[in-house]
C-alpha cells in the first residue's frame, strides 16, 4: 500500500474499451488523455471507504482501457515528426495540474482508510503506467 501512495504522490503534479480508440493527432491523443485522466479524479474523489473502492473498482479498470487504447492510437500514430508534440507538454501540464489536489486527498484516504489500497492498487497502477507512456509521448 505504501508503494500505491508512493505512485499516486509521483503523479499528483502532474468509455472506450482499449482498442476502440481513435485518435488523428498527438494533440486529440492528449485531449483525451486529460479527459480520462479528469474522470478519474472524479473517480477518486468518491472513494471514501472500501464499499466506494469496490464499487469505482470496474470504472477504474475501464479508464485504464481506456488509456491503454489512447497509448495504442498513439503507437499508430508512428514517431512524431516536424513540430507534432508542440506545445502538448504545456497543455498536458494544464489538463492535469487541477487533478494534484483530488491525488493528494486520495492518497491521504488510502493511507488512513485500512483495506481502501488493495482494492484500487492493480487498476489505479494500470492508470498510472500508461498516462507515464503517454506524457513520455505527449510531453511533461
Amino acid at each position: 500500500m505504501r508503494n500505491l501512495a508512493i505512485v499516486l504522490a509521483l503523479t499528483a503534479g502532474c468509455g472506450n474499451g482499449g482498442s476502440g480508440v481513435s485518435v488523428g493527432s498527438y494533440s486529440e491523443a492528449c485531449d483525451q488523455t486529460v479527459a480520462a485522466m479528469k474522470e478519474v479524479g472524479d473517480l477518486l474523489d468518491k472513494v471514501t471507504d472500501k464499499a466506494s473502492a469496490e464499487a469505482a473498482k470496474p470504472k477504474l479498470e475501464a479508464l485504464a482501457k481506456r488509456l491503454e487504447g489512447i497509448v495504442e492510437a498513439v503507437e499508430k500514430l508512428g514517431p512524431p515528426k516536424g513540430g507534432a508534440v508542440r506545445g502538448l507538454d504545456e497543455k498536458m501540464r494544464a489538463g492535469l495540474g487541477p487533478l494534484s489536489a483530488k491525488t493528494q486527498a486520495y492518497v491521504e484516504r488510502v493511507i488512513d482508510t485500512p483495506g481502501l489500497g488493495p482494492v484500487l492498487e492493480q487498476p489505479f497502477a494500470a492508470v498510472q503506467a500508461n498516462l507515464m507512456k503517454l506524457r513520455g509521448t505527449l510531453g511533461d
